[in-house]
């Protein structure tokens, strides 16, 4: 059995990777990670750092590792970025004995190109509707348009966002030394191709680049193509025994 813990993208919570469970074979066990301000876990005050973020999730990451011998990482978007400082604490725990096997960053552009900065914290609610519009992903202008879900809503998108934008890249950080696999959509306004191969920057293992129609939520659009690849990566690797 291999775990494969799941990191949100910005504005969601894990249970937006419920519908790929039922996807995977009886080997793998996807474990969605929740952060603070939404889902079960609402009542908590909401982070603005990636950092913050990866500690909110680190001890459900060592609880899940009591009984599992092998795991992978999956962050779409934001996730992406989580998963990959996550996994930098991961290597660097000398307590942590089981370390991950493999990283999937789906719709993330790598931290070493992340330079700009948006401004998020100080854009009215008209521009940061319209810079979230443009990702792309379906019925996210209820959201903006329903009362009681803008009073939900909108405070974690927000707070994601700025989380992002004030990501800092540190150059210091050691190469991972896992293999990684990275996806993208190729009508994706958040990063090119190109991006996707620069991944290979930050490992010494193998990169497996995959590219699919869509735009920045394309992961959604062939759930099954998504999961097919991602057991088939761990099949591959020998991770789970088949």
């Amino acid at each position: 059995m291999i775990k494969v813990f799941c990191l949100p993208y910005a504005g969601s919570s894990g249970t937006n990777y419920l519908k790929f469970i039922k996807l995977f074979s009886d080997h793998i066990q996807l474990i969605p990670l929740e952060l603070p301000g939404r889902g079960v876990r609402f009542k908590e005050d909401l982070v603005y750092s990636i950092s913050d973020m990866v500690d909110s999730v680190y001890p459900q990451i060592i609880e899940e590792l009591e009984d599992c011998s092998t795991y992978a990482i999956w962050g779409h978007s934001m996730g992406g970025l989580i998963a990959f400082e996550l996994i930098q604490q991961l290597l660097s725990d000398e307590g942590i004995k089981i370390k991950p096997s493999h990283a999937f960053f789906t719709g993330c552009k790598p931290p070493q190109r992340r330079t700009e900065k948006e401004g998020i914290a100080d854009l009215t609610l008209e521009e940061f509707k319209q810079r979230v519009l443009a990702y792309g992903l379906v019925n996210t202008s209820l959201v903006f348009e329903d009362p009681n879900l803008s009073n939900i809503f909108i405070p974690i998108m927000r707070s994601d966002f700025i989380a992002v934008d004030r990501y800092e890249f540190n150059k210091n950080l050691p190469l991972l030394n896992i293999n990684i696999t990275s996806m993208t959509g190729t009508q994706d306004p958040s990063m090119t191709l190109d991006d996707c191969y620069a991944w290979q920057e930050l490992t010494t293992g193998v990169n497996y680049v995959h590219h699919f129609n869509g735009n920045h939520f394309f992961i959604f659009d062939d759930v099954e193509k998504i999961a097919s690849i991602i057991e088939k990566t761990l099949q591959k690797e020998t991770l789970v025994n088949v």
